[in-house]
């Protein structure tokens, strides 16, 4: 492997932990992922690294945009619309790797990843930065303040399925547009049959499941051959 490294340094510190915590950890997982690219890895290494990427960008977007709305961040619009153009290229580039890898540049992926996250923390995260320190992040009770530890992983859908089968039943409380409600309760009147519907409504929550290959390679042309 080349001393080509992606490297974390204390400039793209944003002041919160948890949030330092999460860049450190998609840095890591692009060095992952050179290094299963350069030393020609099977084709379900690759595949496995960019779906860890996903999930965990997808997770840290979350957490992120929760804090910064806690925190009345002024550009959250913004901000979130930023997260979900890179995580519909990342779904695209997933799709693409999956169903036509051979059309994917590997070191155009990797350009494109490293030059995404370095760009969206020095430009755009470091826009909240002063909001989050000035609001002395992680001293209310309802800060999200604990990382996940590197050592645990998250619990499969299947294991996840059966703990909650366990409790029986949950309530959810959302908040939705009124013109969404009956769309909503048809959901949920779906969710509480739990037939094999259940497993198509899952499917198309699911934003990869709706990218065929030409629109996908059409959404991720900077990154193929």
């Amino acid at each position: 492997m080349t001393d080509n490294k992606f490297k974390w340094s204390s400039k793209y510190t944003v002041g919160v932990k948890i949030l330092d915590y999460d860049h450190q950890e998609l840095f890591a997982t692009i060095n992952e992922l050179r290094q299963a690219m350069e030393e020609s890895n099977e084709t379900n290494v690759i595949g496995s690294l960019i779906s860890r990427l996903q999930k965990y960008a997808m997770e840290h977007f979350q957490r992120e945009e929760h804090i910064l709305s806690e925190y009345g961040f002024s550009s959250l619009a913004a901000h979130r619309r930023k997260h979900l153009g890179f995580m519909r290229l990342v779904y695209a580039i997933r799709h693409i790797h999956k169903n036509c890898p051979e059309k994917l540049s590997y070191k155009k992926l990797l350009r494109f990843l490293e030059r995404w996250l370095t760009h969206h923390i020095m430009v755009e995260d470091m826009q909240y930065s002063d909001t989050i320190r000035g609001g002395a992040y992680g001293n209310r009770t309802t800060d999200i303040i604990k990382p996940l530890s590197p050592a645990e992983t998250p619990p499969s859908k299947k294991n996840a399925r059966e703990k909650r089968k366990q409790s029986d039943w949950t309530a959810v409380t959302v908040h939705v547009p009124a013109h969404t409600v009956d769309i909503i309760e048809r959901c949920a009147r779906t969710l509480q049959i739990d037939e094999a519907k259940t497993e198509l409504l899952d499917d198309l929550t699911n934003p990869i499941g709706a990218v065929n290959n030409a629109e996908a390679l059409d959404m991720a042309k900077i990154v193929l051959k």
